[in-house]
């Protein structure tokens, strides 16, 4: 798929993401062997370390969110709120 799109595009595709945010760790491996260079998953957070650069974690920007709502999306509390979360839906 990497190939065709990137013959299609006329570019290179450096970044996946996990449909459905659906992962494990073949897939990891198999994304990482394709030659992508990042993927996104749909674990919610503001904090990646290089290490998880195949399952990094996003935030959800939504419609409107400005002020103080948009601050606390990039906040650690947004953060710790979220890997908590993240620890009881994706167990590693």
């Amino acid at each position: 798929a990497k190939a065709m799109l990137e013959e299609w595009l006329g570019r290179e595709v450096t970044s996946f993401c996990f449909p459905y945010g659906n992962h494990d760790d073949e897939c990891l491996k198999l994304v990482e062997e394709a030659g992508y260079q990042v993927a996104t998953s749909t674990i919610r957070g503001n904090r990646n370390a290089e290490a998880d650069r195949f399952l990094l974690k996003r935030a959800m920007i939504a419609p409107g969110r400005t002020g103080r709502r948009f601050r606390y999306t990039f906040s650690g509390l947004y953060h710790r709120l979220h890997e908590n979360k993240n620890r009881r839906r994706w167990k590693k």
